[in-house]
C-alpha cells in the first residue's frame, strides 16, 4: 500500500484529479465504500475513479503493476463487471464485481 495522494495536471496547469493510496484485494462493492467513506489528505469527496481518471496517472509516481478498478462498467452479453487498469504498464483489463484480487484507489 503507498501513503501518498497523487495530483495530476493538465497541460495548462490546472487541477485536475487527485489519487488515493492503494488499498489491496477488494471487491469492486468494498471499493466503492472504501470510497465514499476515505478521508485522506483531509479530504472526503472521494470515488472510485473511471477510466479516463485513472489513465491520466499511467507510467507517474502514482503508478502501481497491480489491477485497479474502475468506476467504468462493462457488460459482454453475459457477464457484468468493471473495467481494471494496471497503471504501469496502462493495459486494460476487466473483472467481475466480485472478485477480491483487483486493488482500489479513489480519486477526488
Amino acid at each position: 500500500m503507498e501513503n501518498f495522494v497523487a495530483e495530476q495536471f493538465d497541460q495548462e496547469g490546472l487541477f485536475a484529479s487527485v489519487l488515493s493510496s492503494e488499498s489491496e484485494n477488494d471487491n469492486f462493492g468494498d471499493c466503492a465504500t472504501r470510497c465514499r467513506n476515505l478521508t485522506e489528505g483531509n479530504f472526503t469527496d472521494w470515488v472510485v475513479t473511471s477510466m479516463e481518471q485513472l489513465s491520466q496517472f499511467v507510467g507517474t509516481a502514482a503508478t502501481s503493476f497491480n489491477p485497479i478498478w474502475t468506476s467504468t462498467g462493462l457488460h459482454t452479453g453475459t457477464e457484468y463487471g468493471r473495467f481494471t487498469v494496471r497503471m504501469g504498464s496502462g493495459e486494460v483489463g476487466s473483472a467481475s464485481y466480485d472478485n477480491r484480487s483487483i486493488n482500489c484507489r479513489c480519486v477526488r
